[in-house]
């Protein structure tokens, strides 16, 4: 199946970053959240195919090369697409249940518009964030986001229903449902979307 890896260090040099991002073929990623303790954060993410019991291998040996270029991490989250097979996939890899389900709509905007997205996030619940890596003020990368620690199709369809809604003002938006697996550092979204 495909994972998605993300990857967060407590640096901010960018371009090195990128650099060593480029070598592991992995797409790099400044983030800004709206509120919270850390609200910019350097990361990186992967998708690649793997099986449930070799995926640790895979997440274990790009740890070690992060760490050996001199970078800190400070979260490691892996992921898959949300299905209704994911309590065995999640059992397979940690032996437990998902820690919880995300998802996020994207969006591209112009930035004369980035007050509809704050203007959603206020009114809803969801929480939004901007890509600052290949973006500019004619071309915003914006997430709406939303993390539930229920039962895998309630969330699901709770997710589906948010979505028709933000839909209705952003027709262009996408959505992507997520299974996360491990986080090892929930709490560096405190402030943004609080951990259970």
């Amino acid at each position: 199946m495909m994972f998605e890896l993300h990857v967060t260090v407590n640096s901010f040099e960018v371009d090195r970053w990128s650099k060593l991002c480029e070598k592991m073929e992995m797409k790099p990623i400044l983030i800004f959240l709206t509120k919270g303790k850390h609200p910019v954060q350097l990361m990186c993410t992967k998708n690649f195919p793997s099986s449930a019991k070799e995926v640790n291998l895979i997440v274990e040996e790009i740890k070690r090369e992060v760490k050996e270029n001199g970078f800190g991490i400070t979260r490691i989250k892996l992921e898959g697409a949300l299905n209704e097979k994911m309590n065995d996939v999640s059992f397979e890899i940690t032996n437990s249940v998902p820690v919880y389900t995300e998802c996020h709509t994207k969006i591209k905007i112009p930035s004369s518009k980035r007050w509809q997205v704050l203007e959603i996030e206020k009114h809803t619940g969801l929480y939004a964030s901007r890509s600052m890596l290949n973006s500019d003020e004619n071309n915003e990368k914006w997430f709406l986001s939303n993390r539930k620690y229920s039962d895998l199709e309630f969330s699901k369809q709770q997710y589906v229903e948010e979505f028709r809604k933000i839909k209705k003002q952003f027709p262009d938006a996408l959505m992507e449902m997520e299974c996360v697996f491990i986080d090892t550092n929930p709490d560096i979204d405190s402030g943004w979307i609080e951990a259970k």
